[in-house]
């Protein structure tokens, strides 16, 4: 199961560095929802490969620090795709 979890966060590297190079326009919420999941890809493989109870906290505190902005990028991303208009300080205020 770790090598699928390897491939996985691989793939994910991938999606990342391509969206780098091809997007010129750079949206922040599709490049928060890219990176997030690559983290959190980075903390299922961790887990899975991890030997002792420690490193598998930690792996899974990784995990979870990515899967917090998985949401909150894809709210944004919805938002701005139907042109919803959202007041400036709500980003910040659902981030804090």
């Amino acid at each position: 199961m770790t090598t699928v979890y390897g491939i996985i966060f691989a793939v994910a590297l991938v999606m990342v560095g391509t969206y780098f190079f091809v997007d010129r326009k750079r949206n922040i919420w599709l490049m928060l929802l890219f990176i997030s999941v690559a983290i959190c890809d980075l903390g299922y493989f961790l887990l899975a490969a991890s030997d002792t109870l420690n490193a598998a906290l930690w792996s899974n505190r990784l995990a979870y620090l990515g899967s917090v902005f998985l949401p909150f990028s894809l709210l944004m991303m919805i938002m701005n795709l139907s042109r919803f208009r959202y007041p400036k300080f709500l980003p910040k205020a659902l981030i804090g």
